[in-house]
């Protein structure tokens, strides 16, 4: 399973997640990167998981529709 965190969770979460292939927005240099690309780019390189605790990413406009197969996006609150 192929995993992207976002950097706006820790990356001390890749350590627990080792037997899973882990990357980081900051390792591919995709700082900064709004939620719609980001969600594109995990798309175009085969990512099955975005992890991130960003609560804009339900207000994403349809303009950045993300199609992808068994896919879903569950967001937690606390």
């Amino acid at each position: 399973m192929k995993i992207l965190l976002d950097e706006c969770v820790t990356k001390r979460l890749k350590n627990h997640l080792t037997e899973f292939d882990v990357f980081t927005v900051t390792e591919l240099n995709l700082s900064g990167i709004k939620n719609g690309k980001l969600m594109n780019y995990c798309v175009e390189n085969n990512f099955d998981i975005l992890l991130t605790i960003d609560k804009n990413l339900m207000y994403q406009p349809k303009s950045s529709q993300v199609s992808c197969n068994n896919c879903s996006i569950k967001l937690l609150y606390e």
